[in-house]
């Protein structure tokens, strides 16, 4: 059997059972211990899978969720990292700002400032236009799940332009699978936005840790991390996450 069907076989049993030792998988799939070690080897370094004693387990999938629901969830960590993020935005840069919860706190934070924003984020309307915010929005096709513009004239409009800071929502982080999110489309739009960047900043809450989306879009060494705490020992390690200071 080959390594892609064989592969796909593991992954379809973790879904179902979410562990699996090295027994069941060498005669569910016929083939030698050493074989299945080296599957599970590579599969948890694509972030699928994490290996335990004498088998894996499913990695801490993070799936989507609707804009409705991230409204109401972890409100006052996401203004304490906007405000953060906002102290590094200067007098007359080019600031792009990423669809989402977190980087909306963002907006009225820039108010006192002479900046311009480019965003896919169509929920961001209101406020720029609130605060006479000069902006540009990038087109493109509205996802409603997360009211972000994506697609290939939102990318076209991203590409146009230089930002000297971006901020940018992620759903999930992990020290092997790097910044992911499941949507390929807005994965997409987020690597070109950092390609397109001086800097830029992941605005992201405790809650955002230790998970693994579909898509990567960057590894952490790429970009520079806020967030409201650091929970597992790991990240302290990693010098572009910063802690908001209370």
């Amino acid at each position: 059997m080959i390594q892609i069907k064989r592969e796909e076989i593991i992954k379809s049993i973790l879904e179902i059972k979410k562990t699996v030792t090295l027994k069941e998988l060498t005669e569910k799939l016929k083939t030698s211990e050493s074989t299945i070690r080296r599957d599970l080897a590579r599969m948890e370094e694509n972030g699928i899978l994490t290996r335990v004693h004498g088998g894996a387990r499913i990695s801490n999938i993070s799936y989507e969720e609707d804009l409705v629901s991230k409204i109401s969830q972890n409100n006052e960590a996401k203004e304490d990292i906007a405000f953060h993020a906002s102290t590094y935005i200067k007098e007359n840069d080019c600031v792009f700002l990423d669809a989402g919860t977190t980087t909306e706190y963002l907006i009225k934070h820039m108010r006192s400032k002479d900046v311009t924003v480019v965003t896919n984020g169509i929920h961001h309307i209101k406020e720029l236009s609130k605060y006479k915010i000069k902006s540009y929005f990038t087109g493109g096709a509205l996802k409603h799940k997360t009211g972000a513009l994506i697609g290939k004239d939102a990318l076209k409009t991203i590409e146009s332009y230089n930002y000297d800071i971006s901020f940018i929502g992620s759903n999930s982080i992990d020290i092997k699978a790097g910044l992911t999110t499941p949507d390929p489309d807005e994965a997409l739009i987020k690597e070109r936005v950092i390609q397109n960047s001086k800097v830029s900043y992941i605005l992201a809450d405790h809650t955002k840790f230790n998970k693994i989306s579909f898509s990567k879009f960057a590894d952490l060494k790429d970009v520079r991390i806020i967030t409201d705490t650091i929970i597992d020992e790991r990240y302290h390690n990693i010098k572009t996450i910063e802690e908001v200071i209370k």
